[in-house]
């Protein structure tokens, strides 16, 4: 079952550890679309994954503001 939907490239990049790649990725989809909350809760993980607490806090708050569902 898969929880969050994921671009290919993030997925693989997050698969060998590539952080740096997949948060590249999502944050040009973020620019792209800020009520994107898919890409958001991808990467509160990726930035839970770098132990980057505070962005990753962040857009976990965003994914509630932009998804009130």
């Amino acid at each position: 079952m898969q929880i969050l939907a994921m671009k290919s490239a993030v997925h693989n990049a997050c698969i060998i550890g590539d952080l740096p790649t997949a948060e590249l990725v999502l944050n040009i989809d973020i620019d792209a679309s800020a009520n994107d909350h898919t890409a958001y809760a991808n990467r509160a993980f990726v930035m839970a994954r770098k132990c980057n607490w505070d962005q990753a806090l962040y857009d976990a708050v965003q994914v509630r503001l932009t998804d009130p569902s």
